[in-house]
């Protein structure tokens, strides 16, 4: 009796791949689009903070030490122009630094923007499963969860250095350390950046067999 091997039919898995391909592309393309959108809208409010802080002169003040740093209670502390006529709030009442919220808009848009680069190259070459795609992937998720470690860290630093420049002695309180939404959400994505790495493997011996 003689036993048969039955092979797949080549172009019969092409026939089925086809239209998955061509939903993922085109979904691969509106997601990049909107990704690079993203990360432009979430670098607005930097622009627009540093926008103000210049327009009224805080900066400046800031800078030549001319400004003054008041504590209206309830833990705020703002950060007020020599005239005395604008201010930026620089610890909220909740305890959140303003240097920390300037840094967060920073490493959203990076991270939206390192998504859509990879989005788009998904859509171009139509191979998701691509060592570059587990890279990119993998920068995503660092730059979150390096950033949800260090955002408020840094930003708590900065504020701390810049009231004592300002010979601020009233009392401190930072309520927030790190961001934890943000560090699951980049260990999630580390994640699957490891389950791309698998695929690429079964993509390179799929290859392989044709």
């Amino acid at each position: 009796m003689a036993f048969m091997t039955h092979r797949p039919d080549k172009n019969a898995n092409d026939d089925h791949r086809g239209p998955v391909l061509t939903r993922m592309v085109s979904l691969a393309k509106v997601s990049a689009w909107l990704c690079r959108v993203g990360a432009v809208l979430a670098s607005l409010p930097l622009v627009a903070i540093t926008f103000l802080m210049v327009d009224t002169h805080i900066l400046q003040d800031a800078l030549a030490g001319t400004a003054r740093v008041t504590s209206p209670g309830l833990g705020a502390v703002l950060l007020e122009s020599a005239d005395g006529f604008s201010s930026v709030t620089l610890i909220t009442e909740q305890g959140y630094s303003a240097f920390a919220s300037l840094t967060l808009p920073i490493v959203m848009a990076w991270a939206l923007w390192e998504a859509g680069s990879l989005l788009a190259s998904i859509a171009r070459t139509q191979r998701p499963f691509e060592r570059l795609h587990a890279r990119k992937l993998g920068i995503v998720g660092m730059v979150l969860a390096i950033g949800s470690l260090t955002i408020n860290i840094v930003g708590n630093v900065l504020t701390f250095a810049l009231l004592k420049a300002l010979s601020f002695t009233g009392s401190l309180s930072f309520s927030r350390i790190i961001e934890p939404e943000m560090l699951v959400v980049g260990l999630c994505i580390l994640v699957f950046a490891r389950i791309f790495d698998y695929g690429c493997i079964l993509q390179e011996q799929d290859d392989g067999l044709l």
